[in-house]
């Protein structure tokens, strides 16, 4: 079902859930366990200020196309599929981000021991940095794997909120370094990383335009995504970037004054010069 009303999509995309919930019923017209994805009841909306139209919206405005003259094409069919997978993946893991919800402090973990920030582009691209180097390996031996999943999880979600996210895509920029804490933090985070990957890249409504590895001077670590690789669908593999260095690629992507001063890629005011 394609139409240029957000509307009318939105109302046909729910006629789509509610079949959908309805052929998951059993004999008795009683839920199924297959018919619980659908009731969202770990669907975080709230904790960003949104509704349950609101997350239909978004998959929905995910699909849009432009026109030449300048309406867009809503595709309700397409952002159903994408639902879907969203609606599976928080009944697989959501439990975890509902007990207690979502909140604040999940983000200062994220900020804070996890050091992910984030920031806009001269393209005005929402960008998230995580400047590994700066981990403290103490606190993060603190952190059990449902905090680490939560943090990361907030940040996700924030990103599939974001209004610039959502118009202009997501640029994801990781400093690496060759610290001896580097494989201890990579291994603490593995399987989370599965989880919040099939999250980002299968169920989400994110424009995932760009991934940069900065400081990658390390064999191994290129091995070890190696693994991940087959979880990645093709349009993922070829927007990873590793560099060695990679102050001057950041810097043309994002525009030098859009990269935080203290991000661990040595980076000074005038990179593009300096690099």
């Amino acid at each position: 079902y394609i139409s240029f009303s957000l509307a009318l999509s939105l109302e046909h995309l729910y006629g789509l859930t509610n079949q959908e919930k309805f052929n998951s019923l059993n004999g008795c017209g009683r839920i199924t366990k297959k018919s619980y994805k659908w009731l969202f009841r770990y669907s975080v909306h709230s904790t960003f200020g949104k509704s349950l139209d609101d997350v239909y919206r978004i998959f929905l405005r995910w699909t849009r196309v432009e026109l030449e003259d300048g309406r867009f094409l809503y595709d309700a069919t397409m952002a159903f599929r994408r639902i879907r997978s969203y609606a599976t993946w928080l009944d697989k893991y959501g439990k975890q981000l509902h007990d207690p919800p979502l909140n604040d402090d999940d983000m200062k973990v994220a900020q804070n021991v996890l050091k992910f920030t984030h920031s806009y582009d001269k393209h005005g691209r929402l960008v998230m940095w995580r400047n590994l180097p700066k981990i403290e390996i103490e606190e993060h031996k603190k952190l059990s794997p449902i905090q680490i999943f939560r943090a990361a999880a907030w940040y996700v979600h924030f990103a599939m909120f974001d209004e610039s996210a959502e118009k202009h895509g997501l640029i994801m920029v990781v400093s690496f370094s060759e610290s001896d804490k580097l494989p201890w933090v990579l291994a603490q985070e593995f399987r989370v990383n599965v989880s919040i990957q099939g999250l980002t890249l299968k169920a989400s409504n994110i424009n995932l335009v760009n991934i940069i590895y900065t400081n990658v001077k390390i064999p191994w670590l290129r091995s070890m995504w190696g693994s991940l690789w087959f979880l990645m669908p093709t349009y993922v593999q070829e927007s990873f970037n590793f560099y060695e260095d990679g102050r001057r690629e950041v810097a043309e992507l994002v525009g030098d004054d859009y990269v935080p001063e203290d991000f661990g890629i040595d980076k000074g005011r005038n990179c593009l010069e300096n690099a």
